[in-house]
C-alpha cells in the first residue's frame, strides 16, 4: 500500500493524538485524525520526517483517504459507523 501511494507513514505520537482528541471533544467536535502533512510543501514534509526520525519516533502506517468523502460501514460490535 505504501509503494502504491494508498497508505503513508505518520509520525504523530499517541500522546499527540490524545491531546488533539481532547481539544476536539472540548470544542464539541467529533474526534477525528487530522493529517499532519496537510498544507506542507514537499520540502517541509521532508524536514518534518527527518526531525521526527531523528527524535526516534517510529511511524505508523495510515491508509490514505479522500478528505472530501464520507466513509461509513457496519461494524459487528458498534453497529453503523
Amino acid at each position: 500500500l505504501l509503494a502504491e501511494g494508498k497508505a503513508y507513514k505518520s509520525y504523530v505520537t499517541e500522546e499527540e493524538l490524545a491531546a488533539e482528541r481532547e481539544l476536539q471533544e472540548a470544542a464539541g467536535e467529533t474526534p477525528r485524525y487530522i493529517n499532519e502533512y496537510l498544507g506542507m510543501s514537499e520540502e517541509e514534509k521532508a524536514a518534518y520526517i527527518a526531525e521526527r526520525e531523528a527524535a526516534g519516533i517510529i511511524p505508523t502506517v495510515r491508509l490514505g483517504v479522500n478528505e472530501s468523502g464520507i466513509y461509513k460501514w457496519h461494524d459487528m460490535v458498534k453497529g453503523d459507523i
